[in-house]
């Protein structure tokens, strides 16, 4: 129970963590919303920073039978499709181990 409690509350921290915005000194910030985007990504970097395809996830933490696409994926609308053409589901995950990955997110952009 104490296990589970501990891997909730990091994987909440690592997803509510701010990503800082940088200028240039002598720049101004953009002034549009999709100026100050991200490039496309289909996973936030860090711990579930993976694009997985994964047959099935449990309780939305844990995916069984995942694999890596083997194709490119730019951001996660790209992920989402690619995976569904491959009758999987798009997950973000953290280290896997024999098809079975932990701690899985939604792609950007997916709700």
């Amino acid at each position: 129970m104490q296990f589970f409690t501990i891997v909730a509350a990091f994987a909440a921290t690592a997803a509510a963590s701010a990503i800082p915005n940088t200028v240039p000194k002598g720049e101004s910030a953009p002034n549009t919303l999709e100026a100050r985007q991200m490039p496309p990504m289909a996973c936030l970097p860090g711990l579930m920073g993976t694009p997985n395809c994964c047959a099935t996830v449990v309780l939305g933490l844990v995916g069984l039978n995942c694999d890596v696409p083997s194709k490119p994926v730019t951001d996660g609308k790209s992920l989402v499709n690619y995976c569904a053409s491959v009758g999987q589901q798009a997950q973000c995950c953290g280290p896997s181990l024999a098809g079975q990955a932990l701690l899985c997110s939604k792609p950007i952009g997916v709700f």
